[in-house]
């Protein structure tokens, strides 16, 4: 068993159950030596039943093997686990520079790097001009899956009847698309999900359908909060993973607030080159962008870098905001 296993294990109080021990058995198997960038560090006074929440995380890392093996080791220990799982960078990402996750912060931070050229008015417009591109764009966007053995390790985990919370930052407008890719991939997040289908409004609406709980950007830790209370569940224990450290520390946050639950929380970090590749070179991505915009179809990567064509950045742009700068006033 691992070291972040172990110490995951010396902050419970309960014996493992007989039950659902074979599919857990092969889970806490699962990883091997050396998995995780950092040690695990232990926050607060490392007691399941402590009076706020404690943090026993792996701040980041570039494998869920041990993520896994963490979560059966917990479920064995008889703990009322919850295991919440993000999905952009984590679970799934977009196969093409467009419209993934890079391009779309790179576009985020070009409009709120506009500051203080451009006024909220200005600022307001571009988001929409970027959100609905992206959205579009989205619908028909083929996925990949980040760890290969993600699919085969819910199943498991789903086998022994831990209960799993799909958490994502995707609205709901896209839970359509969401839910076909993970239908293909043959995962059923129902089988041991929180309860029935729901919708519900904060600053934007949110829906909870097929497990998965589409929460359009908003605080992760607030929206986790507001669907245990929409289905009346409660867990000592919840593991999170994620690849945004702010979701890891927001969740954490609202929970020390709650009191009385256990957390694990995971930054994971296997797409963290895709990143810093975008960041180097944008120019298949706008290749991209331009096609779709031209035929309304997604080029792969391969494609666009066959073309060998260029596109500027200030075509990209009036592409996208209709204007060759977005900072110009609106």
């Amino acid at each position: 068993m691992t070291k972040s296993s172990l110490l995951l294990l010396s902050a419970l109080l309960f014996t493992a159950p007989a039950v659902h021990a074979e599919a857990l058995e092969e889970l806490k198997k699962a990883a091997g030596p050396g998995q995780s960038t950092a040690a695990p560090e232990i926050q607060g006074n490392g007691q399941a039943a402590a009076s706020n929440a404690v943090s026993i995380s792996s701040r980041t890392a570039n494998t869920m093997a041990e993520f896994f093996a963490d979560a059966a080791a917990v479920a064995a220990s008889g703990e009322n686990l919850l295991v919440v799982f993000d999905i952009d960078n984590t679970l799934l990402t977009y196969s093409s520079d467009f419209p993934g996750s890079p391009w779309l912060s790179g576009e985020f931070r070009k409009i709120y790097g506009c500051s203080p050229k451009a006024d909220r008015a200005t600022t307001n417009q571009r988001k929409k001009d970027l959100l609905a591109i992206a959205k579009a764009a989205r619908a028909i966007a083929p996925h990949r899956v980040v760890p290969t053995d993600a699919v085969k390790n819910i199943k498991k985990l789903q086998a022994a009847g831990v209960p799993i919370l799909v958490l994502t930052s995707r609205g709901e407008e896209e839970s359509g698309p969401t839910l076909e890719a993970f239908k293909a991939l043959g995962i059923d997040f129902t089988k041991t999900g929180l309860g029935a289908n729901f919708t519900k409004k904060f600053k934007r609406d949110t829906k909870y359908e097929g497990g998965i709980y589409f929460t359009a950007g908003q605080h992760k830790g607030k929206m986790l909060q507001a669907i245990l209370k929409e289905t009346n569940k409660s867990y000592d224990f919840v593991m999170f993973i994620d690849d945004k450290g702010k979701h890891i520390d927001r969740v954490y946050a609202t929970l020390e607030e709650a009191g009385n639950v256990s957390y694990h929380g995971v930054r994971y970090g296997k797409e963290d080159g895709s990143f810093q590749a975008y960041g180097n070179d944008k120019s298949r991505a706008r290749v991209q962008l331009k096609e779709y915009k031209t035929t309304g179809r997604i080029m792969t990567d391969t494609a666009a870098d066959a073309t060998k064509a260029i596109v500027t950045e200030a075509d990209a742009n009036t592409l996208i905001y209709g204007v060759n700068d977005p900072c110009n006033p609106v």
